[in-house]
C-alpha cells in the first residue's frame, strides 16, 4: 500500500482502518521504521497502537469509555431513568455527570462512516472476533444489517442476533425449520436474560415470530403482561417493539392498537414513525387521524376522490420505483378507480390480465378490482370464488361470506361501516362513512353486498354506484348475495 493512499487521512488524525493496518503490520512483525514509511505516520502513533494492544482488544479504535459504561448500566437495569443513571455513576463510581451528558451518550451509539469502512474490513479479513467486538460500542444502521450475515451468531451481542435473525426471515434467507430453531434459541436465551435489556430485544424477536406464524392471542398475551415495563425501555426499542405488536394485533385487536398507537403519536420528531401510524390510522380507517401526520394519494382514494387519484398516483409512483410491492398494490388501486370512473370493463380487465400475466406473484392483489367488476355486473358465483382467498385473513371478508355480522369490531371504522351494511341498517353505514370519510369503503361493500338499488338512490354517496350497476348489470336473475 503507497504512502498517497493514507495522506488524505492525515489532516484530522488517523482513521481506524489506517490504525487497524498498523496493527496488522506489527504483528507481522514488521519493524517500527518500516510500518511508519509505509503508512506515512510517526514512530509516536505506531508506539501507542502498539502499547494499547497489550491492554485492549480494539487497540486500534478510540472508545469512549463513559459512553460504554452508561450503555451497560441501562442494559443492566433497563427501567433506569436518566436520573436514576446519574446517581448510579455518583454512587458506584464516585463521577458527577449531567443528565444532558447521559442522554447524548445513550443516543450517540450509531456506527459512524469510518468505523463502518473498519467493520467491513474486518470481515474481509475473517477477523470474527474483532467485527463482533465493535458491535458492542456501535450500532449498525438496517441497511447495514447484510454485514451481519456474515458474522456467527454465538459471537455477535444480543441487539444485533436479533437484527441479523429479522433481516435473514425478510429476505426470505431462511426456511420454516430454521426459523423454528431460532424462536426455540430466543426462548431459551429470555431465561438467562430475565432482568436485562436484552430480554426485550429478545421480546421483540419472539413478537415478530409470533407474527409470522399468525398467533395474534400470545401477541396479545405479551402486551397486556409486558405493557407497562415496555413503556419504560429507551425510545428507540420502545418504538420498535410497540410497531411489531401493532403489525401482530392489528387484524384481531383493532383496540389494542389504537391505545399503542396513541402511545406513539406523542413522537412526534421521527419522520419513520409518522409513516408507520398513517399506514396504521389508514387501515383502522381513521383517516382524519392520518392527514394530520402526512400525505399520500390513497386517501383521495379512500375518502371517494377516484379523478384526483389517477392524477396524483402516477407521480407518487415515481419515488417508489425499487418497491414493486408498493408500486403494485397502487396499480390495483387504480384499476378500481377506473371501474368507479366509468372506464369499459374490456379496458380495466385487459390492463388486470397483463399485470398478473408479468407479476403472477401479485395476482391476489389484483382480486379485489376482480371482484369488484363482477359484482357490479351480477356475478356473485364468481365474486365469491375470489373472495375466499381473503377468508382467512380479513374479517370483513369473512363476515361478508357467512353473513355474521358479529364477528366485527367497532374500533375498526370500516368494520363498523359493514356491520351495519350485513344488518341492513344503511342509513348508520352511510354516517359511519360520511364522519370518518370511507367512501371507497361504503361504495365497494355495499355493491358485494348487492345492496338494493332501490335504497342507494336515497343517498348521494351512491350516485355512482347505481349509475355503474344500472349500466353494466344484466337484470334477468335476481342474485342475492
Amino acid at each position: 500500500m503507497t504512502k498517497t493512499k493514507f495522506k488524505k487521512y492525515s489532516k484530522n488524525g488517523l482513521k481506524p482502518i489506517k490504525k487497524y493496518l498498523i496493527y496488522k503490520a506489527l504483528l507481522n512483525k514488521k519493524t517500527i521504521r518500516e510500518i511508519s514509511k509505509e503508512f506515512n505516520c510517526s514512530f509516536a502513533t505506531i508506539l501507542k497502537i502498539k502499547k494499547r494492544a497489550k491492554k485492549s482488544l480494539l487497540p486500534f479504535i478510540e472508545i469512549d469509555n463513559l459512553k460504554y459504561l452508561i450503555y451497560k448500566i441501562k442494559e443492566q437495569n433497563p427501567f433506569y431513568t436518566l436520573k436514576d443513571i446519574q446517581n448510579h455513576l455518583k454512587e458506584h463510581y464516585k463521577m458527577k455527570v449531567s443528565i444532558s451528558t447521559i442522554s447524548n451518550k445513550l443516543k450517540n451509539y450509531k456506527m459512524k462512516e469510518d468505523i463502518l469502512e473498519l467493520f467491513k474490513k474486518l470481515i474481509e479479513d475473517n477477523e470474527i472476533a474483532f467485527a463482533c467486538e465493535i458491535l458492542k460500542y456501535y450500532k449498525l444502521e438496517p441497511k447495514d444489517y447484510y454485514l451481519l450475515e456474515k458474522l456467527s451468531d454465538d459471537y455477535l451481542p444480543i441487539d444485533a442476533f436479533v437484527s441479523k435473525i429479522i433481516y435473514l426471515i425478510e429476505n426470505e434467507k431462511l426456511n420454516e425449520n430454521e426459523i423454528l430453531k431460532y424462536k426455540s434459541k430466543a426462548d431459551n436465551l429470555m431465561k438467562i436474560y430475565k432482568n436485562d435489556l436484552n430480554y426485550y430485544y429478545l421480546l421483540l424477536l419472539k413478537i415478530y415470530l409470533l407474527d409470522l406464524f399468525q398467533d395474534a392471542q400470545t401477541i396479545f398475551e405479551i402486551y397486556k403482561e409486558e405493557k407497562e415495563k415496555i413503556n419504560k425501555l429507551p425510545l428507540s426499542l420502545k418504538i420498535q417493539i410497540k410497531l411489531y405488536l401493532i403489525q401482530g394485533l392489528i387484524r384481531i385487536y383493532p383496540k389494542e392498537v389504537l391505545e399503542i398507537a396513541s402511545s406513539l403519536i406523542r413522537i412526534k420528531k421521527d419522520e419513520s414513525l409518522r409513516e408507520d401510524l398513517f399506514r396504521i390510522y389508514s387501515n383502522l380507517g381513521y383517516l382524519n387521524k392520518a392527514k394530520k401526520l402526512k400525505y399520500e394519494p390513497i386517501l383521495e382514494f379512500l375518502m371517494g376522490n377516484y379523478k384526483n387519484f389517477i392524477k396524483l398516483s402516477s407521480k407518487f409512483l415515481e419515488t417508489y420505483k425499487d418497491d414493486a410491492q408498493t408500486r403494485t398494490y397502487y396499480k390495483s388501486l387504480l384499476m378500481e378507480s377506473k371501474i368507479f370512473n366509468n372506464i369499459p370493463f374490456s379496458i380495466i380487465s385487459k390492463e388486470i390480465e397483463e399485470e398478473i400475466r408479468k407479476y403472477p406473484v401479485y395476482k391476489i392483489t389484483y382480486n379485489g378490482s376482480l371482484a369488484l367488476k363482477y359484482a357490479i355486473e351480477g356475478d356473485f358465483n364468481k365474486v365469491k370464488e375470489l373472495l375466499r382467498a381473503y377468508e382467512g385473513t380479513s374479517n370483513i371478508i369473512k363476515a361478508i361470506l357467512s353473513k355474521n355480522h358479529g364477528i366485527l369490531s367497532r374500533y375498526r371504522k370500516q368494520e363498523l361501516l359493514v356491520k351495519y351494511l350485513i344488518k341492513g341498517n344503511l342509513k348508520r353505514a352511510v354516517e359511519v362513512a360520511r364522519k370518518y370519510h370511507l367512501i371507497y369503503n361504503l361504495h365497494f361493500y355495499s355493491i358485494l353486498l348487492n345492496k338494493s338499488i332501490k335504497r342507494l338512490k336515497k343517498y348521494k354517496e351512491f350516485k355512482r354506484v347505481v349509475n355503474l350497476i344500472r349500466k353494466n348489470r344484466k337484470f334477468k336473475l335476481r342474485f342475492i348475495f
